[in-house]
């Protein structure tokens, strides 16, 4: 099993009068992503801090990446 943590920061711009301007900033909160290769040789990752986070990728890479785009979703879905 592999472990890291991942740290996030929300950013929201937005175009006023032709210049781009920061709107909002907020940290997200740090989450850990495991990933650990199944016999049949997909991938799957895991945020334990949020339940229901769990996807399988081809690779550790996508599993990974697939993992922090639900838990970001899931974070500002609230």
């Amino acid at each position: 099993m592999h472990r890291t943590s991942t740290h996030f920061v929300s950013i929201l711009f937005a175009s006023v009068d032709n210049r781009t301007v920061l709107v909002y900033c907020s940290p997200m909160p740090n989450f850990t992503i495991e990933t650990e290769q199944e016999t049949d040789g997909r991938w799957i990752a895991e945020v334990p801090e949020i339940p229901g986070v769990m996807v399988y990728g081809v690779t550790e890479n996508d599993a990974r990446a697939k993992a922090e785009a639900l838990a970001r979703k899931v974070i500002a879905d609230g």
